[in-house]
């Protein structure tokens, strides 16, 4: 029961942060980590590995309860054995210099990795028949150098330049397909690198993704679910909201087929450090930038509703697509990003055909003329413009390639006129593409688009304001769900406010446009949709090899405004009580008036119930009017309550006391820290999360009445009893834990092992500790002295006669193989030295104890008679040789007889 209602506390807390799936949800079932690992030691690398081994032999998956798991060697990956995290499960790796890895480490199939917080780890896939790999809902920060001593897959660039290990990737796959999905990627200042490489991979999808800045996640494009992974990790973050330094964002390496980007948003940081990789020798392992995408080789590649904001607004920024076929780029906004269309040297494919550009929005904003200079050593100077004066960019460096089919089509900028609105072609001398289209393409005031067509053999350069062909229109097939994404849900951006006063849009920006023509102040209508935009002039600073330049900028807001009053036809209010007509409009205004102010009252966009009655009242907001009919009842308001404070531990439930008029048809609220408590709204049951001090607000829901309390939680008070003091190794005893006064199995042991339900111990040195499951720094002390086990198999009676000697003879078995063994007795009676001899001093009775290791263990009882006297022995003695004697006279007596007859 205890696990079952952790599960649905678990379950509660994640649809509170609007995570739907529970990771654990798998019909195959898991084996859960902190059966099999302990979480306090400082490498879990080859506890991991064991545990997904043992998850695999038993067809398991495998879920990681909370906590940090430090990696410092790498991690293989088993077929069918998905991946799974807690709220909060970190992957953390701790080398100093280099990140761990996930990688397979042979073929591994039909994996999911979800819900962890990867720090300093990279996922790596390189296998060509590792196939059907999904990862979703997980974050990446804090990363290091990959280590290329792994596999040289992992240097972006072959021959180590162009940043080299440091700038390696997140996430990298080789062959096959993969599904990256509502991920989190960070870089910061430390942590510069890239996000995602794909190489060789067929059917890839990278879709619902967060690249970059903290501060652009909540009005991002990207999904609910990806947006709450930033709850997880904002205590963990290292240093600023300043998230963006990222190298490439995703990388499609060499013969990609039919890949996905979709959904994703990209926002870095404008700052450009170039670390010296410009002298021309690209030979530093320096930080540079090298675009959003950079897609190369490719064989079929969607681009689709994505979002691209921030980098350097130069060549080294932008999405860059070269020598590849079949490209669509459709349904994505670009603020001041540019399109780079290229066919380079070095590729065994020169040349780039079949590219689709249509309905993408760019958000014009940031120009500049100043042209800087990035490098000057002695060895070479490069100038760079801060921005460029274009937004499409296609160059040819090729002469025998094949250059043909490219559409730019019903794309639409938002810049009112100003620079950089161009489609530039470059074919530096070549002759010009075939089939090219350049259709219906206008900024923000219904115009074309500036097209420079350049440096093309057989041809003058021209400078063109209308529509443009040269052969065949080329169209490509788009699939009715990309078709079906709403391109302005995308774009929206509000930067400079306005506000509907009279029907009429009242803003400080310089221009205002509507349905893309400059508004005249006519009336607005309700309920009819009006593309708005307004622009503003300003300035942004952007920083350069550590120099800040300031350019010319503009703030931008481009929404759809759908003019609304959703208020009902009537209301019923009770006496005091507030209703927010603000809330029930689509558009900001301070213009709110009401024709009757006795009954109600307006204040500060709010409808007031002064007295009891009814009303008829006719509303104007914003111009528009609405009539609605207003009663006014006695007060169900409650005019007080009082709540306790609560004094607690981890993990008891405590109940919320709230003291009030119970008559009283009310709703209340609740605010508090959901990272240190939950509290079931219907039975206003507390459970505790975390120690500490914190603070809870109570809102009486009519009335608006708060009450703040302080619940203090304490740690867990943790007793036990155990049935023995002392025990020997391996010696099975019983050990009962309370948790605040009732049994819990809500601990672990550290420092003994169990069978059943008993006890034992495998050593003797260590201290032993039970470990608090809610608190992990929560730990107690088990006072419980282990000794080394001892058989002894010896005599265990003596009998001695004073002035013999004898040596203890002892058949000892001991889980110590370097044990010590010494002696106490009574030295009256006897001595015994280290080897075991014993010597008799006097007759009587005493005992030896064995002493092993300073552990008494075995008693020898010993007897010990007198001597023998010494006159009885001489007489004994002098007999046998008078005997003797006696004998031999006899014997010779006889033999003489004998001669004489």
């Amino acid at each position: 029961m205890k696990k079952m209602k952790l599960i649905f506390m678990m379950l509660i807390t994640l649809f509170s942060l609007g995570i739907t799936t529970d990771v654990r949800a798998e019909t195959k079932g898991y084996l859960e980590a902190k059966d099999y690992i302990n979480t306090s030691k400082t490498d879990v690398s080859s506890d991991i590995d064991s545990f997904l081994a043992i998850c695999q032999s038993q067809s398991k998956d495998a879920f990681f309860n909370s906590g940090t798991y430090l990696i410092k060697k790498n991690i293989k990956l088993y077929s069918n054995v998905a991946i799974l995290g807690d709220q909060q499960t970190i992957f953390k790796g701790t080398d100093s210099v280099y990140q761990s890895h996930l990688l397979d480490d042979g073929v591994v199939q039909n994996i999911q990795i979800q819900n962890i917080i990867f720090d300093n780890i990279t996922i790596y896939s390189r296998m060509s028949g590792s196939y059907h790999w999904k990862l979703s809902q997980n974050v990446f920060m804090n990363a290091k150098r990959v280590h290329t001593s792994i596999d040289s897959g992992l240097l972006p660039d072959s021959s180590n330049k162009n940043g080299g290990e440091s700038t390696g990737y997140y996430i990298l796959r080789k062959h096959e397909a993969i599904e990256i999905t509502s991920n989190l990627f960070l870089r910061d200042a430390n942590s510069l690198g890239r996000g995602i490489g794909l190489y060789k991979t067929t059917n890839a999808c990278i879709e619902d993704n967060y690249f970059g800045l903290l501060e652009d996640l909540e009005d991002s494009i990207v999904s609910q679910t990806t947006k709450n992974l930033y709850h997880k990790v904002k205590d963990f973050i290292r240093s600023s909201s300043n998230q963006g330094y990222f190298m490439t964002g995703i990388n499609v390496i060499s013969a990609d087929t039919n890949t996905l980007i979709k959904g994703n948003h990209f926002s870095f940081n404008k700052d450009i450090t170039e670390v010296g990789y410009e002298d021309g020798s690209q030979s530093t392992y320096g930080y540079h930038r090298d675009h959003f995408i950079y897609a190369k080789e490719y064989q079929g590649l969607s681009v689709v509703g994505n979002y691209f904001k921030g980098m350097n607004k130069n060549m080294d920024g932008g999405v860059k697509f070269r020598n590849g076929d079949d490209l669509l780029i459709y349904k994505n906004v670009f603020e001041d990003v540019m399109i780079l269309l290229y066919v380079q040297t070095g590729s065994t494919k020169n040349y780039l055909t079949n590219v689709y550009i249509k309905e993408n929005n760019f958000i014009n904003s940031d120009f500049s003329t100043e042209l800087i200079n990035l490098y000057d050593n002695g060895l070479g100077t490069l100038n760079k413009y801060l921005t460029q004066d274009f937004l499409f960019l296609f160059k040819n460096y090729v002469s025998q390639s094949t250059v043909q089919n490219l559409t730019i089509e019903d794309n639409m900028i938002y810049s009112l006129g100003l620079p950089n609105e161009e489609i530039r072609i470059d074919n530096t001398n070549y002759f010009m593409p075939s089939n090219v289209t350049l259709l219906n393409n206008k900024n923000a005031i219904n115009q074309n688009i500036t097209t420079k067509i350049n440096n093309t053999s057989g041809s003058s350069n021209q400078t063109i304001q209308t529509d443009f062909t040269n052969g065949t229109h080329y169209i490509k097939n788009i699939p009715l769900e990309f078709q079906e994404i709403d391109l302005m849900m995308l774009t929206y951006t509000s930067q400079i406010p306005y506000e509907i006063t009279n029907k009429k849009i009242v803003s400080h920006g310089r221009d205002i446009l509507l349905n893309q023509m400059p508004y005249q102040e006519t009336e607005l209508s309700l309920d009819q949709t009006y593309e708005v935009f307004i622009v503003k002039e300003t300035t942004v600073s952007i920083v350069v090899e550590n120099r800040t330049y300031t350019i010319p900028s503009h703030a931008v807001t481009i929404e759809m405004l759908t003019p609304r009053i959703t208020l009902p036809s009537s209301l019923t209010l009770s006496v005091g009580e507030s209703y927010n007509l603000q809330q029930q409009l689509s558009f900001s205004t301070k213009e709110i008036s009401a024709s009757d102010g006795t009954i109600c009252q307006i204040e500060n966009g709010m409808l007031i119930a002064v007295e009891k009655g009814t009303t008829e009242l006719t509303l104007t907001m914003g111009g528009f009017l609405k009539t609605i009919f207003v009663t006014v009842e006695e007060s169900s308001m409650i005019q007080d309550f009082h709540v306790s404070d609560i004094q607690t531990r981890l993990s008891e439930e405590k109940q919320l006391l709230l003291t009030y008029d119970i008559t009283k048809q009310v709703d209340f609220n609740y605010t508090y820290d959901s990272t240190a408590m939950t509290l079931n709204p219907i039975t206003l049951e507390f459970q505790f999360l975390k120690i500490g001090v914190y603070t809870v607000n109570v809102i009486e829901g009519y009335s608006g009445i708060s009450k703040s309390f302080q619940v203090t939680i304490s740690p867990n008070d943790i007793t036990y009893q155990a049935s023995k003091d002392i025990v020997q190794i391996e010696e099975r005893f019983d050990l009962e834990v309370c948790i605040n006064g009732i049994p819990s199995d809500n601990y672990k042991i550290i420092g003994l092992s169990k069978e059943g339900t008993k006890y034992y111990a495998s050593e003797v040195d260590g201290d032993i500790y039970i470990c608090d499951l809610a608190d992990p720094s929560n730990l107690l002390k088990i006072d419980l002295l282990i000794h080394h086990y001892y058989r002894i198999q010896t005599d265990l009676n003596l009998k001695l006669v004073v002035g013999t000697t004898k040596t203890m003879v002892f058949n000892i078995q001991t889980s110590n193989p370097n044990y010590t063994i010494s002696y106490a007795f009574d030295a009256t009676y006897l001595d015994v030295n280290d080897a075991g001899r014993i010597t008799p001093l006097k007759s009587g009775t005493t005992e030896i104890k064995v002493i092993i290791d300073q552990q008494e263990v075995q008693t020898i009882q010993v007897e010990i008679a007198e001597k023998a006297n010494n006159t009885y022995y001489i007489w004994v003695i002098g007999g046998i040789i008078i005997l003797i004697l006696t004998i031999f006279v006899t014997l010779w007596s006889v033999k003489k007889g004998r001669k004489s007859k």
